[in-house]
């Protein structure tokens, strides 16, 4: 009997330390719904790459890339919280979507608010097309968020299709090549808001999706941390009170909508007294489209269809039948171009030849006299990040900008490098297209200039002197009034933009190099030591809205020489540059010439065209070549520097267009 009443009381122990262990258990595992929420995240400061799309074999990937707790860490979207702080809130021109006053998050780094933007440099040499759909699913939020850029003299463009700046659900952003950006950020109101969006790219001709991922944006200090709330500042309680006056229509139960609709209400005011209210966002949502569907009888107007039937009679009007009247006029047109036919052939009539003469005092002095540039500027890029200013030159031609790198070891010494960028204005010659970002790098106790190159992947800091930068038509452009220290207003400029754009190299500065974060304190200060060229340099960073400059960083006027300088021998003299023989000095000159010897007057594109520059062609004929090709024979012993030329102009030519627009 000892035996048989013990086993039950094992028995019951045993329940009880079983029913304690899942006690125990229950006090884990409740509270992980709230702590994943208290996992979240947190950033409210530093670079980020909200939407961050990379490949992996044959699928796109969604998350989010930022360097704010290190280099390029990635995370799930629904992992972090990204906040918008109430320092963001400002005052907005009246052109500006969201003014007078919203919370805006700049294009250009603030170091004090998030800087959020996107990159889809992760599908590069994967096999996919460089273009990449962003594709927003769902937007939710108390406001409007407004989502614009801007070209590279600060004037707002829209990024969104169909030149949309509002970014809700249906909006589409088109990344049509593979690029980092950033843009301007603007939120109505303070709140809490989810962004569920996928990307969308092509591989083999075959349309892949990424996974759809959910970002939330907390806006405004008292609602940082609330990512997983969805709450929102208290909405006025009358306002909804009204709903219940239809109700009266059905006299039999007049009460019960009258019971139901506060409660269904009560979320969406959301009062500030019940935390617990904004757990019940979507049952608000039902109500109101309950509240609509009273006024379904709407349809059973057909009076508003009707209409549409009217347009249907205008095809009988007998509108089309002219049009064939006009057609007989066809047949005059091919008669036309006839006449210019036969006037072709005068034009190649005048031909571009090359010629030796001697060159004029004036001449000589120009090619052989000095004067130093004006150089000066210097800017502190901080700590780990990146930076895009604009790079403008008044003339093309090679310029050559020796910066000087300097830092603060965590020993407390001064470490610094100088080096040299190159820059082809008017060429195609170097990268002429890409992202580029100057920087440096800590090795062996020594600073050590470098560019990081991200035409591949993963990128490659490699030496400046390894690379120079083309900037060719696609990089031409007028200045705008407010750059009259580079060049006067309506004149030609060459230019690397604040933002990227194709046919172009992207150089930025840049101070993420996981040495020069570990070893120093982070900044780094740049500053132009000296600068060759034809023309001037300017490097400053772009306003905001409108602001053509927002803070210049160095700058160089040319001296008062010749835009070209003495060639060692005729060899190596081009069009226009004077060369020394032994006798004296010699030009390189273009003189017109007809098929029978006679002297005939070229045009600035003539001389361009048959390997002149634009300022020889401006300093012969007095005007400023237009760009156009004239298709003219040229005779002499060079004929290799023509046909590169146009082999320039084609390789260029494509991108001439999207230059122009960026600057109207």
């Amino acid at each position: 009997m000892v035996q048989t009443a013990t086993a039950p009381a094992r028995t019951r122990a045993a329940l009880r330390a079983l029913l304690a262990a899942f006690a125990s258990l229950a006090v884990i595992l409740i509270p992980l719904g709230s702590a994943h929420a208290a996992e979240r995240l947190v950033i409210d400061s530093g670079h980020v790459d909200a939407f961050n799309v990379t490949a992996e074999g044959d699928a796109l990937k969604l998350d989010l890339k930022e360097d704010v707790t290190g280099s390029h860490k990635t995370h799930a979207a629904e992992d972090v919280e990204l906040h918008v702080k109430s320092a963001a809130l400002k005052d907005l021109p009246e052109n500006v979507p969201g003014a007078p006053k919203a919370y805006w998050l700049p294009m250009t780094q603030d170091q004090n608010l998030l800087w959020p933007g996107w990159d889809t440099l992760g599908v590069k040499g994967t096999g996919f097309d460089e273009s990449i759909k962003l594709k927003f699913d769902k937007v939710e939020g108390p406001g409007n968020i407004h989502l614009m850029g801007a070209d590279s003299f600060g004037a707002i463009t829209p990024l969104l299709e169909n030149g949309s700046m509002d970014l809700k659900s249906g909006a589409v952003r088109d990344q049509s090549f593979a690029a980092h950006t950033h843009a301007h950020w603007v939120f109505t109101k303070p709140g809490v808001y989810t962004l569920t969006l996928h990307a969308e790219g092509t591989k083999g001709g075959k349309k892949v999706s990424s996974n759809k991922a959910t970002y939330t944006f907390t806006v405004g200090d008292e609602f940082r941390g609330k990512a997983d709330t969805k709450a929102e500042k208290p909405a006025p309680a009358p306002a909804p009170a009204p709903a219940p006056a239809p109700a009266p229509e059905d006299s039999t139960t007049p009460e019960k909508p009258s019971d139901t609709a506060p409660t269904a209400e009560a979320p969406a005011p959301e009062d500030s007294t019940n935390p617990a209210a904004p757990a019940n966002p979507a049952p608000a949502d039902k109500p109101k489209r309950d509240a609509s569907t009273p006024k379904a009888k709407a349809p059973a107007k057909p009076a508003a269809p009707a209409p549409k039937a009217k347009p249907k009679a205008k095809p009988a009007v007998p509108a089309p039948a002219p049009e064939p009247k006009t057609k007989p006029a066809a047949p005059a047109a091919p008669a036309a171009p006839e006449a210019p036919a036969k006037e072709e052939p005068k034009a190649p009539v005048c031909t571009a030849t090359e010629v030796v003469r001697d060159a004029t005092k004036d001449e000589i002095k120009a090619a052989t006299s000095t004067s130093k540039a004006k150089v000066g500027g210097s800017y502190t890029i901080p700590a780990n990040t990146h930076v895009h200013p604009n790079w403008v030159f008044s003339k093309p031609g090679t310029y050559k900008l020796k910066i000087r790198q300097s830092a603060k070891g965590k020993d407390g010494k001064t470490y610094s490098d100088t080096s040299t960028l190159t820059f082809n204005v008017g060429s195609s010659s170097g990268a002429t297209s890409g992202h580029f970002d100057f920087g440096s790098r800590f090795e062996n106790g020594k600073l050590i200039s470098s560019i990081k190159d991200d035409r591949k992947s993963p990128a490659q800091w490699v030496d400046p002197s390894s690379i120079s930068f083309g900037l060719g038509n696609a990089a031409k452009a007028k200045a705008p009034a407010g750059i009259e220290y580079i060049a006067p207003a309506g004149s030609d400029v060459w230019m690397i933009g604040s933002t990227q754009d194709p046919g172009v190299p992207w150089v930025g500065a840049n101070t993420m190099h996981p040495s020069i974060i570990q070893n120093t304190t982070g900044e780094i200060t740049q500053t132009l030591v000296s600068a060759s060229g034809p023309g001037n340099v300017g490097v400053f960073t772009s306003g905001n809205f409108g602001q053509i400059v927002g803070q210049k960083w160095y700058s160089s006027t040319a001296g008062s020489g010749s835009s070209v300088s003495a060639a060692k021998d005729r060899k190596s003299a081009k069009i226009g540059q004077i060369f020394k023989d032994g006798k004296g000095y010699k030009i390189v000159d273009l003189k017109g010439k007809t098929e029978d010897g006679a002297d005939c007057e070229l045009t600035a594109d003539q001389i361009v065209e048959a390997g002149g520059s634009a300022d020889y062609a401006k300093s012969v004929t007095g005007d400023a070549p237009a760009g156009s090709a004239s298709g003219l024979p040229r005779t002499g012993a060079e004929v290799t520097g023509l046909a590169g030329t146009a082999a320039a102009l084609i390789i260029v030519g494509a991108g001439t267009a999207v230059a122009r627009r960026r600057f109207q």
